[in-house]
């Protein structure tokens, strides 16, 4: 009997999340209703309460599954090589994991009512490139304040994911390379800023 309640739920979840995402695409985050997600889901709203406080709790779901994306960039390691293979290999996951998901990362990202995602995602970046590379160190090297470098970096990060997910015949360790080539040694030294990976 349990198993059968479980599969009721995961079920009404799902076609919860399915439903809101259409909507998300439609008319954006602001201008969807509960009323709007029952029926469009074929759930009742006892049942969307069930699972959810409120619309915002499941956006808040739905958000945080895909930033988990980002997991493998936790995993950069200080210190290395730019072009270290265990470096691509984590950058090369992450673009993977987009590609996979690239449906609901396009409707989050061009939701044009709510900007919650793409500050999430920048915020989330930043925190990464301050705990995993040396981000913090280039910025006292060069006098460049962090926020500043920080805004920089991840705004690049996040085009190349809007970019990747677009394409369908460039593979993800090509898309990674394009990467590394924009934060290659030469193009930081033409911004005066050094290699955020050396620790020199």
């Amino acid at each position: 009997m349990k198993e059968k309640t479980d599969l009721r739920i995961i079920r009404s979840k799902f076609m919860i999340r399915k439903a809101f995402l259409t909507l998300l695409e439609e008319k954006g985050y602001h201008n969807i209703t509960v009323t709007d997600i029952s029926k469009k889901s074929m759930i009742n709203r006892k049942t969307f309460y069930s699972h959810y406080e409120t619309k915002s709790a499941l956006y808040n779901e739905i958000v945080d599954d895909t930033l988990s994306m980002l997991e493998p960039l936790t995993l950069l390691k200080k210190g290395h090589d730019i072009k270290d293979d265990f470096q691509i290999t984590q950058v090369i996951k992450i673009l993977d994991n987009v590609k996979k998901q690239r449906l609901v990362f396009k409707i989050l990202m061009e939701d044009t009512t709510s900007n919650d995602f793409s500050h999430k995602l920048k915020a989330t970046l930043s925190n990464i490139l301050v705990n995993n590379i040396n981000i913090s160190i280039t910025a006292e090297q060069t006098g460049i304040p962090l926020e500043l470098l920080k805004n920089v970096y991840s705004s690049i990060f996040i085009e190349i994911i809007k970019w990747w997910i677009y394409q369908n015949n460039v593979s993800s360790s090509d898309a990674a390379n394009k990467m590394f080539s924009i934060f290659s040694k030469n193009i930081l030294l033409m911004l005066d800023v050094k290699d955020i990976y050396s620790t020199h």
